[in-house]
């Protein structure tokens, strides 16, 4: 089981009933607040941070960062979720992002002008990926073509903030 914290990364080992500090090769993630965490359909593991975008973790202990540097709408991460095999979706305080084969690259979706796209959770049901945002927004993306159906007050989706979704 992974732990995220203010101050990097733990592992709990249930058989040692006994939790440790992750230490990787990359300082950055050993010392970054850790949001969210998520594993995919090939064991990585995804490590949202509040300020150095996200990183991810092969089974072999390689890390990877992806960033502003990269791509990534911003640095702030709040949700990650596979959408196709090897692709993830990496919700951001600035909008959502495609990883594919190394690529970044923002995913375009309906907003009302003027207002960022903070999304702050993600699930999936059947053959959609769900995403909450704050300021009124909640998106169902096609799981297979990322096709936005976006739900406003007209779906009679009427509040105004999505902090979970399950």
């Amino acid at each position: 089981v992974w732990f995220g914290s203010a101050q990097g990364l733990y592992k709990y080992f249930p058989k040692l009933d006994s939790v440790e500090v992750v230490k990787t090769s990359n300082e950055v993630l050993n010392t970054s607040f850790i949001n969210c965490i998520y594993t995919d359909s090939t064991n990585n593991v995804w490590l949202g941070t509040k300020n150095a975008g996200v990183f991810v973790i092969n089974p072999s202990g390689k890390v990877t960062n992806y960033s502003v540097n990269n791509g990534l709408a911003n640095n702030y991460v709040k949700t990650i979720i596979e959408g196709k095999k090897g692709e993830i979706i990496v919700g951001t305080i600035d909008g959502l992002n495609l990883i594919k084969k190394e690529n970044v690259t923002l995913i375009d979706l309906p907003k009302i002008q003027g207002i960022s796209l903070t999304f702050t959770s993600s699930t999936s049901y059947k053959n959609q990926l769900i995403f909450g945002a704050l300021n009124n927004q909640l998106y169902l993306l096609n799981k297979n073509t990322y096709e936005p159906l976006w739900m406003t007050q007209n779906n009679g989706f009427i509040y105004q903030r999505v902090w979970a979704a399950f």
